[in-house]
């Protein structure tokens, strides 16, 4: 059985960090904004046909820690490094980041959604 937990934005950089050299990864825009239901927690939204560099993508999102985002409604909040990052747009709730998965067939990493029920 394969149990994932919510990953911190600093843990979700430094799983990208350690996927294989080269790998892609599919489905996050990157961008990160104020989750609709935490605040205080970053959200970036989900881009189906979006495919980055891992990288890439873990130097976009660590670029930002620190950044100010503003909340839903109002609120200067700011980017960390140590609290769960979602897969939402703007203004919305999703799932937090849980992980990646490796698909064989398209040869690219997907994000593991957790929802918290």
């Amino acid at each position: 059985m394969k149990i994932y937990k919510e990953l911190t934005l600093n843990e979700v950089i430094e799983t990208l960090k350690n996927l294989p050299e080269g790998a892609r990864v599919k489905g996050l825009d990157g961008t990160l904004h104020s989750d609709r239901g935490w605040y205080d927690r970053s959200a970036t939204a989900h881009m189906p046909d979006a495919v980055w560099e891992a990288d890439a993508l873990a130097a976009a999102l660590e670029s930002q820690i620190g950044e100010v985002m503003w909340g839903w409604k109002g609120g200067e909040y700011y980017v960390h490094g140590n609290k769960p990052v979602y897969v939402a747009e703007y203004g919305t709730t999703g799932p937090a980041i849980g992980g990646f998965e490796y698909d064989p067939v398209e040869d690219i990493w997907e994000p593991v959604g957790v929802v918290d029920w």
